[in-house]
């Protein structure tokens, strides 16, 4: 499962997570039949989870979607990073100039940090703007720092994956080109 992908056409499972005042707010959403064209059906989780790792389930809604559960396996995940920034050029095109694609943020170190605020990881992104780091499954939220000459920092970000995972988050920087 990967976050929330506005530019991804068929996504059928996705999560969305911001951080509040206690911990961090997280929704799972996942759906089905025909998903190419938006999904048929859809069924979403709201959860609250504390700094600690506590879990609470605050609510759900939707249509009645079988799900096949996962079994944690003790083994690693691995966290993959992409920095790019955005938006190279000043007018957006149709169709798209691959010439205009964000593009990678590199030397940059991001800190991963675990449930309880202690750090876990950390790494820098290589010339494409790409980490890879291999963590415990667990809960965690990306950290990543401002960066000289772009505007703003891009967002925090918090995930959560059993072992044998792969997750990739995206962190968007801003150019400030208009």
């Amino acid at each position: 499962m990967q976050p929330l992908r506005a530019d991804l056409i068929g996504q059928s499972t996705w999560f969305e997570a911001s951080e509040n005042g206690t911990g961090f707010a997280v929704t799972v959403t996942v759906g089905a039949g025909d998903c190419q064209a938006g999904c048929i059906e859809r069924h979403t989780w709201s959860y609250h989870v504390e700094r600690d790792g506590t879990v609470t389930l605050v609510g759900e809604q939707g249509d009645d979607i079988t799900l096949e559960r996962a079994v944690p396996t003790g083994d690693h995940i691995t966290l993959n990073l992409s920095l790019v920034a955005g938006p190279v050029c000043p007018v957006e095109q149709d169709p798209p100039d691959p010439a205009c694609a964000p593009r990678p943020v590199q030397n940059v170190e991001v800190l991963v940090f675990d449930s309880t605020g202690r750090e876990v990881g950390a790494g820098a992104s290589d010339e494409n703007g790409l980490i890879s780091i291999q963590l415990p499954a667990g809960a965690y939220y990306v950290v990543p720092p401002p960066v000289e000459g772009l505007m703003g920092t891009a967002a925090a970000q918090a995930f959560a994956a059993v072992g044998g995972d792969q997750v990739g988050l995206v962190l968007d920087y801003d150019t400030g080109i208009r």
